[in-house]
Protein backbone atom coordinates (compact mmCIF):
# COMPACT_ATOMS: atom_id res chain seq x y z
CA UNK A 1 0.00 0.00 0.00
CA UNK A 2 1.28 3.46 -0.82
CA UNK A 3 0.97 6.59 1.33
CA UNK A 4 -2.04 7.94 -0.56
CA UNK A 5 -3.97 4.71 -0.11
CA UNK A 6 -3.07 4.70 3.59
CA UNK A 7 -4.40 8.25 4.03
CA UNK A 8 -7.67 7.28 2.31
CA UNK A 9 -8.05 4.20 4.49
CA UNK A 10 -7.44 6.13 7.70
CA UNK A 11 -9.98 8.77 6.68
CA UNK A 12 -12.57 6.05 6.03
CA UNK A 13 -11.85 4.51 9.44
CA UNK A 14 -12.14 7.87 11.17
CA UNK A 15 -15.28 8.92 9.28
CA UNK A 16 -17.45 5.85 8.62
CA UNK A 17 -20.03 8.01 6.84
CA UNK A 18 -17.46 9.30 4.34
CA UNK A 19 -17.97 8.36 0.71
CA UNK A 20 -15.98 8.98 -2.43
CA UNK A 21 -12.71 9.49 -0.56
CA UNK A 22 -9.96 10.76 -2.85
CA UNK A 23 -6.39 11.72 -2.00
CA UNK A 24 -4.23 14.09 -4.06
CA UNK A 25 -1.00 16.02 -3.78
CA UNK A 26 0.83 13.26 -1.91
CA UNK A 27 4.35 14.50 -1.21
CA UNK A 28 7.17 13.15 0.93
CA UNK A 29 8.17 15.68 3.62
CA UNK A 30 10.49 15.76 6.59
CA UNK A 31 8.94 14.01 9.58
CA UNK A 32 11.70 14.19 12.16
CA UNK A 33 14.53 11.85 13.05
CA UNK A 34 12.42 8.75 13.66
CA UNK A 35 9.43 9.04 11.34
CA UNK A 36 8.65 9.12 7.65
CA UNK A 37 6.06 11.68 6.61
CA UNK A 38 3.82 12.55 3.69
CA UNK A 39 1.58 15.55 3.16
CA UNK A 40 -1.65 15.11 1.22
CA UNK A 41 -5.08 16.56 0.54
CA UNK A 42 -8.08 14.32 1.20
CA UNK A 43 -11.55 15.03 -0.14
CA UNK A 44 -14.80 13.20 0.53
CA UNK A 45 -18.52 13.59 0.98
CA UNK A 46 -20.08 13.14 4.39
CA UNK A 47 -23.81 13.42 5.04
CA UNK A 48 -24.21 15.14 1.69
CA UNK A 49 -21.56 17.76 2.46
CA UNK A 50 -18.32 17.96 0.47
CA UNK A 51 -15.21 18.15 2.63
CA UNK A 52 -11.51 18.63 2.01
CA UNK A 53 -8.70 18.51 4.53
CA UNK A 54 -4.96 19.14 4.40
CA UNK A 55 -3.35 16.21 6.21
CA UNK A 56 0.03 14.82 7.20
CA UNK A 57 0.77 11.13 7.66
CA UNK A 58 3.53 10.22 10.12
CA UNK A 59 4.91 6.67 10.14
CA UNK A 60 7.47 5.43 12.62
CA UNK A 61 10.49 3.79 11.04
CA UNK A 62 10.69 0.04 11.42
CA UNK A 63 14.15 0.22 12.97
CA UNK A 64 14.66 1.22 16.57
CA UNK A 65 15.81 4.69 17.52
CA UNK A 66 17.46 5.77 20.74
CA UNK A 67 14.03 6.83 22.03
CA UNK A 68 11.17 4.37 21.62
CA UNK A 69 7.75 5.89 22.13
CA UNK A 70 4.21 4.58 21.85
CA UNK A 71 2.36 6.15 18.89
CA UNK A 72 -0.95 4.91 20.27
CA UNK A 73 -0.35 6.84 23.48
CA UNK A 74 0.65 9.93 21.52
CA UNK A 75 -2.54 9.68 19.47
CA UNK A 76 -4.59 9.19 22.63
CA UNK A 77 -3.18 12.34 24.22
CA UNK A 78 -3.69 14.44 21.09
CA UNK A 79 -7.23 13.21 20.58
CA UNK A 80 -8.16 14.19 24.15
CA UNK A 81 -6.70 17.68 24.21
CA UNK A 82 -9.31 20.45 24.06
CA UNK A 83 -9.43 23.06 21.32
CA UNK A 84 -7.76 25.55 23.65
CA UNK A 85 -4.46 23.70 23.18
CA UNK A 86 -2.52 24.53 20.04
CA UNK A 87 -2.02 21.08 18.61
CA UNK A 88 -2.85 19.33 15.33
CA UNK A 89 -6.22 17.62 15.08
CA UNK A 90 -6.14 13.84 14.92
CA UNK A 91 -7.75 12.10 11.96
CA UNK A 92 -6.81 8.48 12.46
CA UNK A 93 -4.08 6.08 13.44
CA UNK A 94 -2.75 2.63 12.66
CA UNK A 95 -1.05 1.50 15.88
CA UNK A 96 -0.21 -1.98 14.57
CA UNK A 97 1.50 -0.70 11.43
CA UNK A 98 -0.73 -2.73 9.12
CA UNK A 99 -0.80 -0.15 6.32
CA UNK A 100 2.78 0.99 5.83
CA UNK A 101 4.88 -1.32 7.99
CA UNK A 102 5.10 0.95 11.01
CA UNK A 103 2.75 2.59 13.51
CA UNK A 104 1.17 5.60 11.86
CA UNK A 105 -0.85 8.65 12.84
CA UNK A 106 -2.82 10.96 10.55
CA UNK A 107 -2.99 14.60 11.62
CA UNK A 108 -4.22 17.89 10.24
CA UNK A 109 -1.56 19.79 8.31
CA UNK A 110 -1.22 23.38 9.41
CA UNK A 111 0.49 26.42 8.00
CA UNK A 112 3.62 28.11 9.22
CA UNK A 113 7.15 26.82 9.63
CA UNK A 114 9.09 24.90 12.28
CA UNK A 115 12.48 26.34 11.24
CA UNK A 116 14.41 26.64 14.51
CA UNK A 117 17.49 28.31 13.03
CA UNK A 118 15.35 30.82 11.17
CA UNK A 119 13.65 31.81 14.40
CA UNK A 120 16.70 31.89 16.65
CA UNK A 121 18.89 33.79 14.19
CA UNK A 122 16.16 35.72 12.42
CA UNK A 123 14.63 39.14 13.01
CA UNK A 124 14.40 40.10 16.66
CA UNK A 125 10.84 41.38 16.36
CA UNK A 126 9.55 38.06 15.04
CA UNK A 127 11.65 36.05 17.49
CA UNK A 128 10.31 38.04 20.41
CA UNK A 129 6.69 37.73 19.31
CA UNK A 130 6.89 33.97 18.77
CA UNK A 131 8.79 33.31 22.01
CA UNK A 132 6.34 35.26 24.17
CA UNK A 133 3.45 33.54 22.42
CA UNK A 134 5.12 30.19 23.14
CA UNK A 135 4.90 31.10 26.84
CA UNK A 136 1.16 31.62 26.42
CA UNK A 137 0.73 28.41 24.41
CA UNK A 138 2.57 26.47 27.12
CA UNK A 139 0.29 27.94 29.78
CA UNK A 140 -2.75 26.90 27.73
CA UNK A 141 -1.47 23.32 27.66
CA UNK A 142 -0.75 23.25 31.39
CA UNK A 143 -4.24 24.57 32.14
CA UNK A 144 -5.77 21.30 30.95
CA UNK A 145 -7.10 19.13 33.77
CA UNK A 146 -5.74 15.63 32.99
CA UNK A 147 -8.53 13.86 34.84
CA UNK A 148 -11.24 15.97 33.20
CA UNK A 149 -10.11 14.88 29.73
CA UNK A 150 -9.88 11.24 30.77
CA UNK A 151 -6.14 10.83 31.27
CA UNK A 152 -4.80 8.65 34.05
CA UNK A 153 -3.86 10.63 37.16
CA UNK A 154 -0.19 10.63 38.09
CA UNK A 155 0.75 9.20 41.47
CA UNK A 156 4.41 10.27 41.51
CA UNK A 157 5.15 11.81 38.10
CA UNK A 158 8.62 13.18 38.85
CA UNK A 159 9.78 9.97 40.51
CA UNK A 160 8.42 7.91 37.63
CA UNK A 161 10.26 9.92 34.99
CA UNK A 162 13.53 9.90 36.93
CA UNK A 163 13.33 6.15 37.53
CA UNK A 164 12.60 5.58 33.85
CA UNK A 165 15.61 7.54 32.62
CA UNK A 166 17.92 5.92 35.19
CA UNK A 167 16.81 2.45 34.08
CA UNK A 168 17.38 3.39 30.43
CA UNK A 169 20.86 4.63 31.27
CA UNK A 170 21.83 1.60 33.33
CA UNK A 171 20.52 -0.84 30.73
CA UNK A 172 22.65 0.64 27.96
CA UNK A 173 25.71 2.02 29.77
CA UNK A 174 29.00 0.65 28.47
CA UNK A 175 31.28 3.10 30.29
CA UNK A 176 31.23 4.37 33.90
CA UNK A 177 30.02 7.93 33.13
CA UNK A 178 30.58 9.06 36.74
CA UNK A 179 29.31 12.61 36.07
CA UNK A 180 25.95 11.34 34.90
CA UNK A 181 25.76 8.92 37.81
CA UNK A 182 26.49 11.80 40.18
CA UNK A 183 23.89 14.00 38.51
CA UNK A 184 21.24 11.29 38.72
CA UNK A 185 22.06 10.83 42.39
CA UNK A 186 21.71 14.57 42.99
CA UNK A 187 18.33 14.56 41.26
CA UNK A 188 17.13 11.68 43.43
CA UNK A 189 18.34 13.31 46.64
CA UNK A 190 16.72 16.66 45.85
CA UNK A 191 13.49 15.33 44.40
CA UNK A 192 10.90 18.13 44.63
CA UNK A 193 7.21 17.74 45.19
CA UNK A 194 5.42 19.40 42.25
CA UNK A 195 2.61 21.74 43.21
CA UNK A 196 0.47 20.23 40.48
CA UNK A 197 0.71 17.49 37.86
CA UNK A 198 -0.16 18.65 34.37
CA UNK A 199 0.10 17.38 30.82
CA UNK A 200 3.75 18.02 29.98
CA UNK A 201 4.70 18.06 26.30
CA UNK A 202 8.07 16.51 27.11
CA UNK A 203 10.01 17.92 24.14
CA UNK A 204 8.71 21.46 23.91
CA UNK A 205 11.24 23.71 22.23
CA UNK A 206 11.99 25.79 19.19
CA UNK A 207 11.93 23.32 16.31
CA UNK A 208 8.91 21.49 17.66
CA UNK A 209 6.47 24.34 17.12
CA UNK A 210 4.85 25.70 13.98
CA UNK A 211 4.90 29.48 13.86
CA UNK A 212 4.47 32.50 11.61
CA UNK A 213 5.12 36.19 12.16
CA UNK A 214 2.07 36.39 14.41
CA UNK A 215 3.11 33.69 16.86
CA UNK A 216 2.77 29.99 17.58
CA UNK A 217 0.33 28.03 15.43
CA UNK A 218 0.76 24.59 16.96
CA UNK A 219 3.04 22.46 19.12
CA UNK A 220 4.35 19.36 17.32
CA UNK A 221 5.90 15.98 18.15
CA UNK A 222 3.94 14.84 21.19
CA UNK A 223 5.77 11.51 21.41
CA UNK A 224 7.16 12.20 24.89
CA UNK A 225 4.04 13.73 26.49
CA UNK A 226 3.50 12.67 30.08
CA UNK A 227 2.11 13.91 33.37
CA UNK A 228 4.60 15.95 35.35
CA UNK A 229 5.71 19.26 36.79
CA UNK A 230 4.88 22.19 34.47
CA UNK A 231 8.31 23.68 35.12
CA UNK A 232 9.78 20.77 33.16
CA UNK A 233 8.53 22.21 29.86
CA UNK A 234 9.76 25.70 30.74
CA UNK A 235 13.23 24.43 31.57
CA UNK A 236 13.45 22.39 28.37
CA UNK A 237 12.47 25.36 26.20
CA UNK A 238 15.46 27.27 27.59
CA UNK A 239 18.03 24.51 27.31
CA UNK A 240 21.17 26.22 26.01
CA UNK A 241 21.29 24.29 22.72
CA UNK A 242 18.07 25.92 21.46
CA UNK A 243 17.33 28.64 24.00
CA UNK A 244 15.43 31.66 22.64
CA UNK A 245 17.02 33.91 25.26
CA UNK A 246 18.48 36.11 22.53
CA UNK A 247 14.96 37.35 21.93
CA UNK A 248 13.35 37.02 25.38
CA UNK A 249 15.22 36.63 28.69
CA UNK A 250 14.13 33.64 30.75
CA UNK A 251 12.64 35.71 33.57
CA UNK A 252 10.49 37.66 31.09
CA UNK A 253 9.35 34.42 29.49
CA UNK A 254 8.30 33.13 32.91
CA UNK A 255 6.41 36.34 33.66
CA UNK A 256 4.49 35.92 30.40
CA UNK A 257 3.77 32.30 31.29
CA UNK A 258 2.58 33.27 34.78
CA UNK A 259 0.30 35.98 33.40
CA UNK A 260 -1.32 33.52 31.00
CA UNK A 261 -1.47 30.64 33.47
CA UNK A 262 -2.66 32.61 36.46
CA UNK A 263 -0.15 30.64 38.54
CA UNK A 264 3.29 31.54 39.81
CA UNK A 265 6.51 29.67 39.08
CA UNK A 266 8.41 29.10 42.30
CA UNK A 267 9.61 31.78 42.96
CA UNK A 268 11.07 33.26 39.78
CA UNK A 269 12.60 31.32 36.96
CA UNK A 270 16.13 32.72 37.16
CA UNK A 271 18.14 29.55 37.68
CA UNK A 272 20.63 28.69 35.00
CA UNK A 273 22.10 25.23 34.61
CA UNK A 274 25.58 25.72 33.17
CA UNK A 275 26.26 22.14 32.08
CA UNK A 276 25.63 18.58 33.08
CA UNK A 277 29.37 17.97 33.14
CA UNK A 278 29.99 20.56 35.86
CA UNK A 279 26.62 20.05 37.59
CA UNK A 280 26.89 23.68 38.60
CA UNK A 281 24.14 26.23 38.83
CA UNK A 282 24.42 30.00 38.56
CA UNK A 283 21.66 31.96 40.23
CA UNK A 284 20.95 34.54 42.86
CA UNK A 285 17.92 32.61 44.14
CA UNK A 286 18.26 28.89 43.29
CA UNK A 287 14.73 27.59 44.04
CA UNK A 288 14.74 23.81 44.30
CA UNK A 289 11.94 22.90 41.83
CA UNK A 290 13.41 25.09 39.11
CA UNK A 291 16.98 23.96 39.70
CA UNK A 292 15.81 20.37 39.68
CA UNK A 293 14.03 20.71 36.33
CA UNK A 294 16.95 22.49 34.69
CA UNK A 295 19.31 19.76 35.95
CA UNK A 296 16.87 17.06 34.87
CA UNK A 297 16.81 18.59 31.40
CA UNK A 298 20.60 18.55 31.21
CA UNK A 299 20.60 14.99 32.49
CA UNK A 300 18.04 13.80 29.96
CA UNK A 301 19.77 15.42 26.99
CA UNK A 302 23.14 14.03 28.10
CA UNK A 303 21.67 10.57 28.52
CA UNK A 304 20.08 10.73 25.08
CA UNK A 305 23.42 11.70 23.56
CA UNK A 306 25.28 8.93 25.36
CA UNK A 307 22.68 6.30 24.52
CA UNK A 308 22.48 7.33 20.88
CA UNK A 309 26.22 6.75 20.47
CA UNK A 310 26.22 3.21 21.91
CA UNK A 311 27.28 0.84 19.10
CA UNK A 312 24.25 -0.98 17.71
CA UNK A 313 21.89 1.13 19.79
CA UNK A 314 19.70 2.21 16.89
CA UNK A 315 19.25 -1.38 15.82
CA UNK A 316 18.69 -3.23 19.05
CA UNK A 317 17.98 -1.35 22.25
CA UNK A 318 15.75 1.71 22.00
CA UNK A 319 15.16 3.84 25.06
CA UNK A 320 11.67 3.64 26.46
CA UNK A 321 9.76 6.86 27.01
CA UNK A 322 6.72 6.51 29.21
CA UNK A 323 3.78 8.53 27.98
CA UNK A 324 0.28 9.02 29.28
CA UNK A 325 -2.28 6.29 29.26
CA UNK A 326 -5.94 5.90 29.99
CA UNK A 327 -7.12 5.52 33.60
Amino acid sequence: MNAGDAVAELVRRSCPAASGVTVSGVDRVFGGNARRAWSATAAWTEDGVARAEELILLVRDGGATHVRTDPAAEYDVLSRLPASVRAPRTWGHDPAGELLGGPAVLLSRLGGTADAVGLLRGPAERGRAVTLDLARATAELHAVDPVAVGLAPAVAPVQEQLALWRSNFEAARQEPHPVLVSLLGWLERTLPEPERAVVVHGDLRVGNVLYDDGGVIAMLDWEMAHLGDPVEDLAWIYRSLWSPERHVPLDEFVRAYEAAAGAAVDPAMTVKASSAAAISFMSSISPKPTAFCRAAGCSRSSLLFQLSTVPGRRRNRPVRSKTIGRP
